[in-house]
């Protein structure tokens, strides 16, 4: 309403349900970890609906330089061809992760304990954000960092050349921090515990990935285990949290992400995400 205008008085009714067709895009938290998780594997790793925004495909072009062999075909499904846990190549470049929080840090836990070296950066606005909250517990198996003044980016991240597994306590929520420390862990001798004292909504989004390639996760600690070898296959990435909303107003909902369907009797609440 204008503060100009004369107030129009306006009504509402009770409708009916909802009904026809939403195609909505992937989840942009599952196509980091789909990526990051399929260049970890050994063999090829199907992905659809990936979210192809310049986040993600910042992720892809990394696991390339990393090694992977990342595809994507005439009908939007991406194959990722994976060197296996421990099996990344150092990049020759730096490596460029634009507006990307979560894709950075997420790689930098992948890489840690690998006995290489890559440097990061990003744009304007990532630079100035502290990796500190990750880089400290990545420390914890051996790798080192060096950046910028409190900890920001450029930043050249050495991985261990002989990781130790690590107890991790997150002080703070964060989805990204559990993710890159055991993404970590799953490269270092024994086994490496992430314990959460906060559950949060966004942890279903690591959980979920991890356990598609078979890594444990129980209750609040998450164990990454070193002689786990990540299994390769199908991967569908989808927006779960926008197929359940849909669901509850509609008794025949259609939801297609990227030319795959879903229904709702198939949705499972493990598989929803946020940020």
């Amino acid at each position: 309403m204008s503060g100009h205008g004369t107030p129009i008085p306006m009504i509402s009714h009770p409708c009916g349900p909802l009904a026809g067709r939403a195609d909505v895009p992937g989840d942009k938290s599952i196509s980091h970890r789909a990526l990051i998780l399929g260049a970890l594997s050994v063999g090829e790793t199907v992905i659809t609906g990936l979210l192809e925004g310049d986040d993600v495909l910042d992720t892809a072009k990394a696991m390339r330089a990393f090694g992977a062999e990342v595809s994507r075909d005439e009908h939007g499904t991406w194959r990722v061809h994976g060197v296996g846990v421990g099996g990344f190549a150092e990049p020759s470049q730096v490596i460029d992760c634009g507006n990307s929080g979560t894709g950075v840090r997420l790689i930098m836990g992948a890489m840690a304990t690998s006995p290489i070296t890559a440097t990061f950066t990003g744009d304007a606005s990532l630079n100035k954000r502290p990796m500190a909250r990750v880089t400290d517990p990545l420390a914890l198996f051996g790798a080192r960092a060096v950046g910028r003044s409190g900890g920001r980016l450029p930043m050249t991240v050495v991985g261990a050349a002989d990781p130790v597994p690590v107890r991790y306590e997150v002080p703070v929520p964060s989805a990204q921090v559990k993710s890159a420390v055991l993404l970590a862990g799953l490269n270092a001798p024994g086994q490496t515990v992430v314990i959460a004292s906060i559950m949060v909504s966004s942890e279903t989004t690591s959980r979920s990935s991890l356990s598609r390639f078979g890594t444990i996760c129980t209750g609040r600690s998450w164990r990454a285990e070193t002689a786990l070898r990540l299994a390769s296959g199908q991967w569908v990435s989808t927006s779960s949290r926008m197929v359940r909303m849909i669901s509850e107003r509609s008794r025949k909902p259609r939801i297609t992400s990227r030319g795959r369907e879903d229904r709702p009797s198939k949705y499972r609440p493990s598989d929803s995400s946020s940020a």
